[in-house]
């Protein structure tokens, strides 16, 4: 609701020149060649830590230290008060330093809007933060899907992604889930699946899109009939359910959560990694020795313009 309410003015940021040099002169030039569709985008989005320092940058601003007093709770000072603890699950440690988020473009893996978060910041508050950030000041480019991984299943989410016409490709995270529900003798899985009374998993049967419904069918019944010992419908094919889809759109998608196309969609995901590993990897990103968030950007930013610059150099398919 915050976000909503917030009226966000690009001279208020901290990367508010860097970021106007790559739009004008890279992310608006990719538009113009062809590489960027910016009426039909697919942005995956995902955070990944930068480690700023071996520890906190702080220091005393009392004299408690001379007389005596090593463990007080006298306020300090800090060089980077943007920047905090955080757990980096790749190197199984805690860091200090940034969550950078960057919404990438799935289709050429490159980096549209990052933004800088303290280290502790969970991904899917970081997305809610870029997202909105992302329509303010790029209101030309319109995503159509949007991919993203099991950190970003909250119901919030998706109906951010309902409201702006976005198709969400979420991967689901099954602790988030509700226990299973039952409609009459079937029941609901987390997972949304229905579960027939014999207690197997009914089979996606696609989407009744006039309707809005989420179709399933037996899962034992094949073109040769039900080979369920006791069916529970005298259908030839067996046993059908629907769900409407509006009844919870986290767990009912289009095109079907699972299906070969949501599958092969939500692959695409990926950009978000492999761009990831270009601004750290190749580019160095960590090798900064920086003191200040506008000092972080202005590296993170050069680096995106040398992503858009590679992208220039090779064929288009």
């Amino acid at each position: 609701m915050r976000l909503l309410r917030t009226d966000f003015a690009l001279d208020r940021e901290a990367y508010q020149t860097v970021f106007t040099i790559f739009k004008t002169c890279f992310l608006d030039q990719s538009v113009l060649r062809g590489i960027i569709n910016p009426e039909n985008l697919r942005v995956s989005g995902d955070g990944t830590p930068i480690v700023t320092s071996a520890r906190e940058r702080r220091h005393r601003v009392c004299d408690c230290k001379s007389k005596g007093i090593f463990d007080c709770t006298c306020p300090r000072f800090f060089s980077q008060p943007d920047c905090d603890i955080g757990w980096d699950s790749s190197r199984d440690r805690f860091y200090s330093g940034y969550d950078m988020y960057v919404l990438t473009d799935s289709e050429h893996d490159l980096p549209l809007f990052p933004l800088l978060h303290p280290a502790s910041k969970h991904d899917s508050h970081g997305f809610c933060e870029a997202f909105f950030r992302f329509q303010a000041f790029l209101p030309e480019l319109k995503p159509k899907q949007l991919l993203l991984d099991s950190a970003h299943d909250a119901m919030a989410i998706y109906s951010l992604c309902h409201a702006n016409s976005i198709a969400p490709f979420i991967d689901l995270n099954l602790g988030n889930s509700k226990k299973p529900t039952a409609v009459s003798d079937i029941s609901i899985a987390p997972d949304g699946i229905p579960i027939c009374p014999k207690g197997l998993k009914m089979k996606s049967n696609g989407n009744d899109l006039k309707r809005q419904y989420a179709k399933f069918r037996c899962p034992l019944a094949s073109c040769k009939g039900c080979s369920c010992d006791s069916p529970c419908s005298s259908a030839k094919f067996g046993r059908t359910f629907s769900v409407p889809i509006s009844s919870n759109i986290r767990l009912y998608n289009i095109p079907p959560r699972g299906s070969d196309e949501w599958k092969s969609i939500y692959n695409c995901r990926t950009a978000s990694e492999r761009s990831n590993k270009r601004e750290k990897e190749d580019y160095l990103l960590e090798r900064g020795r920086h003191r200040s968030t506008k000092m972080w950007y202005i590296r993170v930013y050069l680096i995106l313009m040398m992503q858009h610059l590679d992208a220039w150099s090779r064929p288009l398919d």
